[in-house]
């Protein structure tokens, strides 16, 4: 029997797959679309020639052609600098040499995204295009390009149809470039984005970018005035649960002896069931003869309830604004006139 028929057919789907994917790249070296769809966009490290850089991998695709080369080269220069200079602190943030490798931003350059997943394809809300324009941008930092090993990579996404601009960041960099910080840096360039000078526009965002990388982490956020960062005010309200915990057994059994002694035992009041002399304690009278009522105890209740609402409340919004500013979404981005 010959094996070597069944060897070859082993390797025909892969040579039919190889040959689907040379025509794809050929039609779309050919005639590049005007409106991408995030999962066709081509990879500037694989599909060099689709990414208007022939022979050379890059940081940079631009297959709609919006720079020139010489600006693309000048850019990709930029971005090569970044890498090699600021260094990342993650311990697997090493390149093929072992020696520690740097942030790795990477620009992706489109006349438009696909306006088929618009409500209103020929007039979309700001806020669809912000949108898609974050998910374009998270698609391909985590899951087509993937030039990061720990989250010290970061997307750069400019549509000019859309007039959008949107940086997605792994959580090495917003470690450092908070999504505040990144929405800043993005606005104060927009005047050049309104003028098409789109390759200005790009080299400051750039320049601006590796000088803030090259700081390093900022320093731990302050919650209000207290002095106290984020994670210690989380760890101050987890640690108020217990107190408060005890402080609610204590008003609720106090509550319902307050109930009890009134609607069961029939005392007109708390001193009269227990025998208590309340008279000498003058300053205490009128706060005893409310509280020691119903419509006083409820009060309390209501009191006790609202300073357990509000710990849990804020713990929960802190856990949420801590997980918020570094994580699987992080990024922002611009729309310009």
């Amino acid at each position: 029997m010959d094996y070597k028929w069944w060897i070859r057919l082993f390797y025909l789907p892969l040579l039919l797959c190889e040959l689907v994917k040379s025509w794809n790249e050929v039609n779309l070296l050919s005639a590049p679309p005007t409106r991408w769809n995030m999962k066709d966009y081509p990879n500037p490290q694989d599909s060099t020639s689709i990414c208007n850089h022939p022979n050379r991998e890059s940081w940079i695709c631009d297959p709609n052609g919006i720079l020139t080369n010489e600006e693309a080269l000048t850019l990709d220069d930029l971005l090569e600098d970044l890498r090699q200079t600021a260094k990342c602190t993650c311990d697997r943030c090493t390149n093929g040499h072992g020696d520690k490798d740097g942030y790795v931003i990477a620009l992706a350059l489109l006349t438009q995204m696909n306006p088929e997943n618009y409500h209103n394809p020929s007039s979309p809300e700001k806020y669809e295009v912000i949108r898609e324009a974050s998910l374009w941008s998270k698609y391909l930092r985590r899951r087509s390009w993937q030039f990061g090993a720990c989250g010290n990579d970061a997307v750069l996404l400019l549509s000019i149809k859309d007039k959008v601009i949107y940086l997605s960041t792994g959580e090495e960099i917003c470690e450092i470039l908070t999504d505040k910080k990144t929405k800043e840096e993005l606005w104060q360039w927009r005047g050049y984005l309104s003028d098409r000078d789109y390759f200005l526009a790009l080299k400051h965002i750039i320049n601006n970018l590796n000088e803030i990388l090259q700081t390093g982490p900022q320093t731990p956020y302050t919650f209000l005035s207290l002095g106290l960062t984020y994670d210690e005010a989380v760890d101050l309200g987890l640690m108020l649960i217990g107190p408060l915990s005890i402080l609610d057994f204590i008003v609720l059994a106090f509550v319902i002896q307050i109930f009890c002694n009134v609607y069961v035992r029939g005392c007109k009041s708390h001193d009269v069931c227990y025998k208590r002399d309340y008279k000498n304690r003058r300053l205490l009278e009128g706060f005893k003869l409310f509280l020691f009522q119903p419509l006083g105890a409820l009060v309390l209740l209501a009191l006790v309830a609202a300073i357990n609402f509000v710990a849990i409340v804020g713990t929960l919004w802190l856990l949420r604004k801590q997980n918020a500013e570094c994580g699987v979404s992080s990024g922002s981005g611009i729309l310009w006139t």
